[in-house]
């Protein structure tokens, strides 16, 4: 809860998994009268100016009601070490806030407590008014931020091969059991995990996932996150249409200009070399053409999605220039001035095979 955030626990450690049902504000004797069970007391301490062993005294009364614990707002005064050590010995978790006000903290308990519904439906409203804003200005970043914000979590996009795409690091990253294309809520230790797959044409199946991890998340919080990402994969899937659609279309133009490059003769066209001008490609001088190719079925939104992965292996070993995504895989190419020698053939060839060992150390699930 936010305005639970500059909150500090002084004591009552053991009695962190206490059920609360109810909260209600301590009379002004710090007395407890007819306290529900399980509730939080709330005390105001901001009359607490000379001395806090009031605090002692309403700790025994919410321990023989059979309290879930004692929240002290606004105190005047340091709590002492021995009201903590009280605290531990009944178990009853003891917080203090710096600020606030007593009818207001109460309040709020109440209403995440008695009224669950009411404050999951204003988050997804929040969610709603939050995305649309982020997905208009800053994209799926954007969108990410959002849902951090909303969630009070780490979340992150992922990609068709488990890495992340945009968001927070994931360590450890996401199973490939867990890259289902149905929600999915799970534990990786202490640490909740919920996923939300990403469709972004019918019949098709998940391209990305939509992740977020708690380590202190509770039942409210995981059935909250599944809502809040069920909407954000709207919000998240729009955009990313947007991008698909517009890879497809540089895909097709590049790949028409490689075809007219390759059927033109000594000499090309005013329009083919103004293409080639738009393109930034080199293809003056001696042109060794490369063609690498995905092993087994593959579709083209496959290659669109890792021609990234692939210019970055590689990048590393040497190579530059343009991917052209074709069907089944990318082609390219190395210029130079003059013809190289014969036995640079084997030089590139090594290049290459250390580029493609690269990628697939880090895709494990492709071959080239």
């Amino acid at each position: 809860m936010p305005f639970l955030a500059e909150a500090e626990l002084l004591g009552g450690d053991d009695g962190l998994d206490r059920v609360v049902s109810d909260a209600s504000v301590a009379a002004r004797n710090f007395g407890v009268v007819d306290l529900p069970m399980s509730a939080v007391l709330v005390l105001d301490g901001s009359e607490l100016r000379t001395d806090t062993y009031q605090i002692d005294i309403a700790l025994r009364r919410l321990a023989e009601a059979g309290g879930s614990a004692l929240v002290v707002v606004a105190v005047a005064s340091p709590i002492g070490v021995a009201t903590a050590r009280l605290a531990n010995k009944l178990r009853i978790p003891l917080v203090a806030l710096p600020v606030g006000d007593a009818l207001s903290v109460c309040d709020q308990i109440r209403e995440i407590v008695l009224t669950p519904g009411g404050g999951l439906s204003r988050l997804l409203m929040g969610s709603l008014d939050a995305l649309r804003r982020s997905t208009d200005s800053s994209g799926i970043v954007g969108a990410l931020n959002a849902v951090t914000e909303l969630l009070d979590a780490s979340a992150a996009l992922v990609g068709l091969e488990g890495s992340v795409v945009a968001g927070m690091p994931l360590a450890p990253p996401l199973a490939d059991r867990d890259r289902l294309p149905v929600p999915m809520t799970g534990q990786l230790g202490r640490v909740v995990q919920v996923t939300h797959p990403i469709i972004l044409a019918p019949r098709e199946k998940p391209s990305f996932w939509l992740v977020v991890r708690r380590g202190d998340a509770t039942a409210m919080w995981t059935e909250a996150a599944a809502d809040v990402l069920q909407v954000a994969a709207w919000a998240v899937g729009t955009r990313l249409v947007a991008e698909r659609l517009q890879r497809e279309r540089d895909a097709r133009f590049r790949l028409g200009v490689l075809n007219a490059i390759t059927a033109s003769g000594d000499h090309a066209e005013p329009a083919l070399l103004e293409q080639i001008g738009v393109l930034g490609w080199h293809v003056g001088g001696w042109c060794t053409g490369l063609y690498v190719q995905v092993a087994g079925d593959v579709d083209h939104v496959r290659v669109l999605a890792l021609t990234d992965d692939l210019t970055r292996a590689l990048a590393s070993n040497g190579f530059s220039g343009q991917l052209i995504e074709r069907p089944d895989g990318w082609s390219f190419w190395t210029s130079n001035p003059s013809e190289p020698a014969t036995s640079t053939y084997r030089e590139v060839v090594g290049r290459l095979r250390r580029s493609v060992q690269r990628f697939e150390h880090t895709h494990s699930n492709v071959r080239l």
